[in-house]
């Protein structure tokens, strides 16, 4: 990718902030995060937060440089094929040891969700009319920017397991497990806001205030390490 001056500028000074934290998707998605100093990374115009760079494509960021990404309302616009063998070994490559990503994504099965969507005779959502885009009958597939794929957790962790991030510590906090049961465990925000959680989004309170409409993971990077061999001449 090449770089103008002011973008080179601002991606210099967001990998240079201590913590170095960059949040992907939308402009003005998470203002939350915007206030506690997180840099964006979006294809929108460049602002004074923003690093504008398609978020499928390579980042334009040395290895080793990123204390913690988040991905909020993005990876479903993505197709596995590239979350698969471009963003997340770009997220593994960029993240320092010890670094995290948080990722969110919605929950599909979820009632909230999986009732809003249109179905195939097994029940298995094929389209999100609430998710943007379109469903083109005769391709059989969504066009127009709308969700191209339904996370589970099955289907998140199966991508993740195939991907290098399946090298980091993976802490489930919000999920529906494959027997349906509700899993919630408690979020630092601090480590990252994310709207669409019980504690955020009024929606949950249609069902049960306690239900997860996100999957939420935070995967973090281990440090390297090298065996070292000590032979005991006898």
């Amino acid at each position: 990718m090449n770089l103008t001056s002011k973008s080179r500028d601002l991606w210099l000074k967001a990998i240079s902030k201590n913590p170095s934290r960059l949040c992907v998707g939308r402009v003005g998605v998470n203002q939350q995060n915007n206030q506690d100093g997180w840099s964006n990374i979006s294809v929108e115009t460049l602002e004074i937060n923003n690093l504008q760079q398609n978020a499928q494509s390579f980042f334009s960021i040395p290895d080793s440089s990123v204390d913690c990404f988040l991905f909020e309302k993005i990876l479903q616009y993505i197709a596995p094929e590239s979350l698969l063998h471009v963003i997340f070994p770009e997220i593994y490559r960029a993240l320092k040891p010890g670094g995290y990503v948080r990722i969110s994504v919605p929950d599909y099965q979820s009632k909230i969700f999986l009732d809003r969507s249109w179905k195939d005779y097994k029940g298995q959502p094929y389209f999100d009319p609430e998710g943007g885009g379109r469903w083109n009958a005769e391709t059989k597939s969504v066009t127009q920017n709308g969700h191209v794929w339904f996370p589970t957790y099955n289907t998140l962790k199966a991508l993740i397991d195939c991907s290098s991030l399946r090298y980091c510590e993976a802490n489930w906090l919000h999920y529906h497990g494959s027997n349906g049961k509700p899993v919630i465990n408690s979020i630092d925000y601090s480590k990252g806001f994310i709207l669409r959680t019980p504690d955020h989004d009024r929606r949950s309170n249609q069902f049960n205030n306690k239900m997860p409409i996100s999957i939420v993971v935070d995967l973090e990077k281990k440090p390297s390490f090298r065996l070292i061999h000590i032979y005991v001449l006898l």
